[in-house]
């Protein structure tokens, strides 16, 4: 019996839950990081993103000397699970591109409104069409938002950002 409890006592040290925390500008500005360095971390998407689009295909036929349009469509869907990896392939100022898989990948970044409102949360940029619709290209492909994944943001481990903390002394000079 002891030994089970101590088996359990050292399970979540083996296994432990590393701190997910939302990425933010804060935190880029506060590690100093550098694009090299944002290239270096590991990401992790908040949310379960689901991307669809619709693929038609029109096909004309002749047939008894009548044209005939066979339409087929389908609807081609990408989903991302919660806490799905991701590495950065590129970064702007207030932006991030996130990769979870090899070929495609998302923006993340912060606009005026998110700096308010959520503290500068690296949160999923989707433009917006006339009419309103969200729409993400994505492998090439335009997909639209069907889930509202623009309150999507990525996460880092803390314990990652800590390899980056800069230590800084002051020197205070030589005189004769």
């Amino acid at each position: 019996m002891r030994n089970v409890f101590v088996l359990l006592s050292i399970f979540p040290l083996l296994f432990g839950c590393a701190t997910k925390v939302p990425f933010t500008h804060e935190l880029r500005s506060e590690y100093n990081l550098a694009p090299d360095d944002l290239r270096r971390l590991q990401y992790y998407l908040s949310d379960t993103v689901v991307l669809q689009r619709e693929v038609g295909n029109d096909e004309i036929v002749t047939v008894n000397r009548r044209v005939k349009i066979r339409r087929e469509s389908s609807v081609e869907q990408v989903v991302i699970r919660r806490r799905t990896p991701g590495v950065a392939v590129g970064s702007g100022t207030h932006s991030l591109d996130v990769s979870f898989e090899h070929g495609n990948q998302i923006k993340f970044g912060i606009d005026n409104d998110a700096k308010v409102r959520r503290g500068g949360v690296y949160q999923m940029m989707l433009p917006t069409t006339k009419d309103g619709q969200e729409n993400v290209i994505y492998g090439g492909a335009t997909y639209s938002n069907t889930n509202y994944s623009s309150d999507v943001y990525i996460l880092v481990v803390l314990q990652e950002l800590e390899k980056f903390r800069k230590i800084s002394r002051r020197v205070k000079g030589r005189r004769l």
